[in-house]
């Protein structure tokens, strides 16, 4: 999860800037206009990378609402390692 924030922190700022051109033609609005309001978002995106970053609960909330404890999973995989190794 914080991965895909900062992945997606970098796509927005200039000079790179890819997500802001592709918005900017979608919308049909100049870059000079969106410019204007993008601190507004990176300062959003930054409050929320260091949320994510120093409340891990909320990084791992989501996977663990779907079944994905990585506990049972760390078993479930070591048992199918050993159940290879020992079937050749």
């Amino acid at each position: 999860m914080i991965v895909i924030v900062n992945l997606t922190m970098a796509m927005v700022p200039l000079p790179v800037g890819g997500l802001l051109f592709v918005t900017g033609v979608a919308m049909r609005t100049p870059i000079a206009a969106l410019k204007r309001e993008l601190p507004i978002f990176i300062v959003a995106q930054l409050m929320m990378r260091m949320i994510l970053t120093f409340v891990p609960a909320l990084s791992t909330a989501l996977p663990h609402a779907f079944g994905f404890n990585s506990q049972r999973l760390r078993i479930k995989k070591a048992r199918k390692f050993r159940a290879f190794l020992f079937s050749q």
